[in-house]
């Protein structure tokens, strides 16, 4: 079995699994809403609803996923600590289920923490004249549980420009919850011109750090050595100068 690993606008990843069970390449289709769980020690459960759009029933299983960060890497292991009722189930055609998810341990005091929950379709029995692929869906949303005092993400950045002419831009969270990333660029502080740009969404999670490494577009003169950013985030626009360092 070949798994493909893809990411929309860095909310969920879907992965489509391939096996040998119809005479041609089928997809199912089915939707979760919303695509971000939240959960707080006043908020401790909350609902999902998983609509088939497909013609006919679709067998779905959920995984709970402990998810950390360490030195810019994902790191996942499966985890007891969600509730996730029913964990697996069944959505008639063009038919709606509601999941219900929980948290089985106490809200952490000063820091938010991070899960990952899956939904994956379950192969039916295959077809006798099977010739061709199924491709059975799986989408996986982030789960953040709330502390219970105030939560905000604190950035600090940095760049540094290499002899080789690339740049490396770094980020630090010292602050107690996640952001998102959308996207930054880079412009010159004083004329504003393009200096360079990142488009791929990104996740840091409290206290780690995040880096990308660019190829300017233009090279600029930096003559007071700092840089214009501006980043488009889950948690609002960012503003701000930063320095450059240069060998």
């Amino acid at each position: 079995m070949k798994h493909l690993f893809l990411t929309a606008a860095g909310y969920l990843c879907m992965a489509i699994s391939f096996s040998a069970v119809s005479s041609r390449a089928e997809a199912a289709a089915f939707f979760v809403s919303p695509i971000r769980v939240e959960l707080s020690a006043a908020r401790p459960t909350t609902a999902l609803s998983v609509q088939n759009d497909s013609d006919h029933a679709l067998v779905i299983q959920t995984q709970s996923i402990a998810w950390s960060q360490s030195d810019g890497e994902e790191i996942y292991e499966q985890t007891v600590d969600l509730i996730v009722t029913p964990a697996i189930f069944t959505v008639p055609a063009k038919g709606n289920q509601v999941v219900r998810v929980g948290l089985r341990r106490p809200v952490a005091s000063t820091s938010e923490i991070s899960y990952r929950l899956a939904l994956q379709e379950i192969a039916g029995p295959p077809n006798a004249d099977a010739t061709g692929v199924q491709m059975l869906l799986r989408i996986v949303l982030p789960v953040f549980v709330k502390p219970a005092s105030a939560v905000a993400a604190e950035l600090k950045w940095e760049a540094l420009m290499s002899p080789d002419k690339t740049m490396t831009v770094r980020t630090q969270n010292d602050g107690n919850a996640h952001i998102q990333i959308y996207k930054f660029k880079l412009l010159d502080a004083d004329s504003q011109q393009m200096f360079a740009m990142q488009s791929t969404p990104a996740y840091v999670l409290p206290g780690q750090v995040r880096q990308w490494q660019l190829k300017p577009e233009a090279q600029l003169p930096v003559p007071n050595g700092f840089l214009h950013l501006v980043a488009s985030t889950d948690a609002g626009e960012i503003d701000a100068q930063i320095a450059l360092e240069t060998p």
